[in-house]
């Protein structure tokens, strides 16, 4: 700004001078002065205006300096004056404007020295291991992190191969494909096990580029390098941990596996596939996990599955049902999340539990029968105290009637003696089944005949028949020839204990007492087969049961321990022979086979 007012006082000078002196052409030398001067100024407009105020000035003084001399001359003064004062605005600009484009390139110069100072700076301080090389392959620089990484000093690696750091452990291909992409004026990225000064192994995320000029020729290549030997040694860590855990994994004896959040089977170990019965992963991948439970266990395994999936780890059994049995699991669900908590899958674990269920319901099984157990001993109490008091009642009435009535005598004999009888078969039954129960019966093995046990039989169906309100029941014997050998006295307990069976329950109707005899092989076949009251399918399983009747009541119409058909079943594993009954039905009959 003070440039510019000394300039203007100047012109203003000059201007008062050529008034008072015909300067002429001299006159306007002071004006371009004033208007090369300006270019000093800080704008370009400044000269502009200068220029202007001075043609002014110097037309201003043509017309108001005295007049001297020739007229033409004076004007022809006057306009070489403005001539010049014009040549030297032009000048004046154009000087400036070349100034002011030095100036930016200056500028420029040193901006750009600045942000090379600042990328040198920035590259030698980087983290990441630099070096440039020549295009020849030969190193030319090296920041600070390459020589800390590799142990190689500047000096030491300044005009060397990156040979140096070749440690022998990459595929030889590998440089092949380097020197490949970057002569192909590409960018190679990839991972090398590079060797440092002392020859340790350094594991390096590499990027290996070519510089090219304006002309797209190649004449620098530069590498910039990751030490990622710690990330390394981590992840052979964790995938030694890995391993280890799946060693575990597939040598555990349960069930473990993986299940995606839409329930199906990711992966199984091999206990588990033995479990399910296939030898492959691949059998079971994409398997709706809640089809293998039991029906009536899926919705609330489902359930649970579904509480995984919102972080909630459950414990539970279930079911299977196979071709042969029931399989029986404890299992668990544990959701496996990720670092940030999200939920990507459940893992399961099962272990096989059949035989500890199985013994379970064994053990609820064997306090159940021991709990029957005491109510068969108090229901066997309230039989015999009913057996033994019927027939008891029935020798002392009797007894009392001979004496009171003579005439009576032979009806009150035969209560006497039918009570008697009863009472004799009952405690001789009692005997039999303790006997048998301490397994001390003794076995007398001989030859006997099918027509004297057929004889035994006859007497003992007379004699009950003499007693009961069946005697117009019809008997039919059929194949009663031949000798047997075997504990006669046990066949005949076991034959009569059927077959009194039948006499108990058989109103009406018949008796078919069927004998087979095959002597090559000393095998009898008896079937016995009445058109009495039959067994109920509910009762046909426990018949051989101790203390079982169909009506266990004490006001039943068939008297009895019900310890007849039990000490049968006794009987017949004494002797080896063989007892089931073949077909029963209510209001129709039974048939009873024996196999002796």
């Amino acid at each position: 700004m003070k440039t510019h007012i000394i300039c203007i006082l100047i012109a203003i000078v000059v201007f008062i001078f050529d008034i008072n002196l015909p300067l002429g052409v001299a006159g306007g030398v002071p004006y371009i002065a004033v208007v090369l001067a300006a270019m000093y100024a800080d704008d370009k407009k400044v000269i502009i205006i200068f220029a202007v105020v001075c043609s002014l000035l110097t037309v201003l003084g043509y017309y108001t300096s005295p007049v001297g001399g020739e007229h033409w001359k004076v004007l022809l003064n006057r306009g070489l004056a403005l001539f010049a004062i014009l040549v030297g605005a032009v000048l004046a600009f154009r000087w400036k404007a070349a100034n002011d484009k030095l100036a930016i390139t200056m500028k420029s110069l040193v901006d750009n020295n600045n942000e090379l100072k600042m990328l040198s700076m920035l590259i030698s301080q980087v983290p990441t291991a630099i070096f440039i090389t020549d295009k020849e392959g030969n190193i030319e620089y090296t920041n600070s992190a390459f020589n800390e990484i590799t142990g190689f000093t500047p000096e030491e690696a300044i005009g060397k191969n990156p040979r140096i750091l070749n440690s022998g452990k990459n595929d030889p291909s590998i440089y092949k494909e380097i020197w490949s992409t970057i002569l192909d004026r590409k960018i190679w990225k990839g991972s090398l096990i590079n060797s440092n000064k002392d020859g340790s192994d350094i594991h390096v995320n590499s990027l290996i580029m070519p510089i090219t000029d304006d002309k797209g020729e190649i004449y620098h290549f530069a590498s910039i390098g990751q030490d990622v030997s710690d990330v390394f040694t981590a992840q052979s860590k964790l995938q030694e941990s890995e391993g280890k855990f799946k060693q575990l994994v597939e040598s555990a004896p349960v069930c473990i596996h993986e299940i995606d959040l839409e329930g199906k089977l990711l992966s199984m170990n091999k206990a588990g596939l033995d479990m399910m019965g296939v030898s492959s992963e691949d059998e079971i991948k994409g398997m709706d996990y809640f089809s293998i439970p039991c029906k009536e266990d899926q919705r609330r395994i489902r359930n649970l599955f579904e509480k995984a999936l919102s972080g909630t780890a459950s414990k539970f059994d279930f079911s299977v049902s196979s071709e042969k049995n029931i399989l029986y699991f404890s299992s668990s669900f544990v959701p496996v999340k990720t670092p940030e908590g999200e939920i990507i899958k459940v893992m399961g674990v099962s272990q096989n539990v059949t035989k500890q269920k199985i013994a379970e319901l064994q053990i609820k099984e064997a306090l159940k029968v021991a709990e029957d157990s005491g109510k068969v001993k108090e229901e066997f109490l309230s039989i015999i105290s009913h057996e033994l008091r019927t027939p008891m009642n029935g020798i002392l009435g009797a007894t009392e009637l001979i004496k009171s009535f003579p005439e009576e005598t032979k009806n009150s004999l035969e209560i006497l003696e039918e009570s008697g009888q009863r009472m004799s078969d009952t405690i001789e039954n009692i005997l039999s089944f303790i006997d048998t129960t301490k397994e001390s019966w003794e076995i007398t093995t001989s030859s006997f005949s099918l027509e004297d046990l057929q004889k035994f039989l006859e007497d003992k169906i007379l004699i009950n028949q003499k007693f009961s309100s069946n005697e117009n029941v019809e008997i039919l014997w059929n194949g009663w020839s031949g000798e047997l050998t075997n504990d006669a006295n046990i066949i005949q307990k076991i034959i009569w204990n059927i077959l009194s069976n039948s006499l108990k329950f058989t109103k009406e109707g018949k008796i078919e007492i069927n004998a087979s005899l095959n002597e090559q092989d000393n095998k009898l076949t008896i079937d016995i087969i009445d058109t009495g009251c039959g067994i109920s399918k509910n009762h046909r399983e426990r018949i051989f049961d101790h203390f079982t009747q169909i009506d266990s009541s004490i006001r039943r119409n068939a008297e009895g321990l019900g310890l007849g058909l039990a000490l049968t079943k006794k009987l017949t594993l004494l002797v080896g022979a063989k007892i089931e009954l073949v077909s029963s039905e209510e209001n129709t009959g039974s048939h009873f086979r024996l196999i002796i």
